[in-house]
């Protein structure tokens, strides 16, 4: 059985994962230029990805831990198709790989590029997402809202938010707060859910 923290990096690998293979990811079209560039039309965008993917799980087994998911996954991604162009061209005696060297820093500087685009649309997306839920959070009445601070902003236990309640003159069970919380989370997700 995988000890826990190789299950949360699984989890982890796999989010990111599928974070790059989203439709608006520009991952993607990267990988299949990348094949068409080094001449591997012939194998398919599904077959680089699913040795990716299998090879970060590999990894996370054998104890490695990959702090930027993300970055692994394309270099990975670029790794596993010129491991695939040298083996199809190892008996080929006049294959250039002083010209392959010269793709290699193209592609280096491509990667830091589009790198920095999607760190710089997750950044964007967090920040719209953080704007979205603050606006739902306004929308509960004011008991809700110092129940959702203290608990989900603070990460204070349900126990401790019944304490600190109950100092500003609010009594309510611990049992009641943890039902009051999860229609709290239900009523947030559905703001989101409906809202621009």
């Amino acid at each position: 059985m995988a000890s826990p923290d190789k299950f949360i990096q699984k989890q982890k690998f796999k989010a990111a994962f599928e974070s790059l293979l989203s439709i608006d990811a520009r991952f993607l079209p990267v990988v299949q230029r990348w094949l068409k560039q080094y001449g591997l039309c012939h194998i398919e965008l599904h077959e680089i990805l699913g040795d990716v993917y299998l090879r970060g799980i590999d990894a996370i087994e054998k104890g490695q831990i990959i702090k930027n998911p993300k970055a692994w996954v394309r270099t990975v991604a670029r790794n596993v198709i010129i491991d695939k162009m040298r083996n199809q061209y190892k008996d080929k005696k006049h294959f250039n790989f002083i010209e392959l060297d010269a793709i290699e820093y193209i592609d280096d500087i491509e990667y830091e590029i589009v790198s920095q685009n999607l760190d710089r649309d997750a950044d964007l997306d967090e920040q719209i997402l953080l704007e979205k839920l603050l606006k739902a959070r306004d929308e509960l009445n004011p008991e809700d809202q110092m129940i959702f601070d203290l608990r989900f902003k603070q990460d204070l236990s349900w126990e401790d938010v019944r304490k600190h309640l109950a100092s500003s003159g609010i009594h309510i069970s611990t049992a009641t707060l943890r039902k009051r919380g999860e229609r709290i989370k239900e009523r947030l997700k559905q703001f989101l859910l409906t809202k621009d």
